[in-house]
């Protein structure tokens, strides 16, 4: 029978989403269920939407690489949505951003470091 992942590995795929460098801007929808052994996520992620696609891409790829690395027997799907927030589309401007908890200056670079 199909259940919810355990509490500690959804809190630490939340913080290892909230790590990203912008141009992401914030995930919602995230749904989890365990099935046997294998855990299946999967999740919006809101980037700008002035990014450009090829990035916003690569940004889910090397954060599903990372969550396959970290957390066994998962498996993810990451849906990527263009941010409807107003603002001046900059890293230092995104509205979702400085709304989080996590108010903190995130890198305008692709070196992540997702350990929570």
């Amino acid at each position: 029978m199909d259940k919810s992942i355990p509490e500690e590995i959804e809190e630490k795929i939340k913080k290892m989403i909230e790590k990203l460098p912008f141009p992401y801007a914030g995930f919602h929808k995230l749904r989890t269920r365990t099935s046997g052994n294998k855990h299946y996520i999967d999740f919006h992620l809101l980037v700008c939407r002035e990014s450009d696609i090829n990035k916003a891409h690569e940004i889910a790829e090397k954060l599903e690489d990372q969550l396959k690395k970290e957390i066994s027997g998962i498996d993810v799907t990451i849906h990527i949505e263009p941010c409807n927030s107003e603002c001046d589309m900059t890293e230092i401007t995104c509205s979702l951003k400085l709304r989080s908890e996590n108010k903190k200056v995130f890198k305008n670079n692709m070196d992540i470091d997702f350990n929570p």
